[in-house]
């Protein structure tokens, strides 16, 4: 980093190695911040919002909230839509048969079963046996003008 500095992609390479060793070590506030307030800002002003480190870290953000083993409806929601303008984006740069877009294409599939299940938990938990009953947020749910371009931060 001090050689290349932060913006250079073999140096944002770099930090998401770290990220993602921060994530499996279960350090995720620590992996979350890292990526948010250093990585991405410099991935996008550097790269470009379409560049593949810059959509890899994204996904690799997205991921590292869904596969979390402590992972609340909060943080799958939170993940949905950086895993939505993922694939967006990566139909629109690879096509839709490129392995990274179908990988993404799975991963939001994986994450909208979770975040199913936490529903079915919590209607299960207040009672309710008809989905129609309830107030949970689910992936449908989203605003309405919410691309998920933006990252959420918390």
């Amino acid at each position: 980093v001090a050689t290349l500095g932060v913006s250079h992609e073999h140096a944002i390479q770099s930090g998401a190695n770290l990220a993602i060793s921060l994530f499996k070590e279960e350090l995720f506030k620590e992996g979350k911040s890292l990526m948010c307030d250093e990585l991405l800002p410099a991935a996008r002003r550097s790269l470009g919002p379409d560049h593949k480190w810059t959509l890899k870290l994204h996904q690799r953000l997205a991921d590292a909230l869904e596969q979390n083993p402590r992972c609340t409806r909060d943080d799958l929601l939170e993940a949905e839509p950086i895993m939505q303008d993922v694939l967006k984006r990566r139909r629109r740069v690879l096509g839709p048969a490129h392995p990274d877009t179908v990988r993404s294409k799975k991963s939001l599939e994986i994450l909208h079963e979770k975040l199913m299940a936490h529903v079915q938990t919590e209607l299960a938990w207040r009672g309710h046996s008809d989905p129609s009953a309830r107030d949970i947020p689910t992936p449908s749910s989203r605003p309405k003008g919410t691309s998920g371009a933006e990252l959420p931060r918390k």
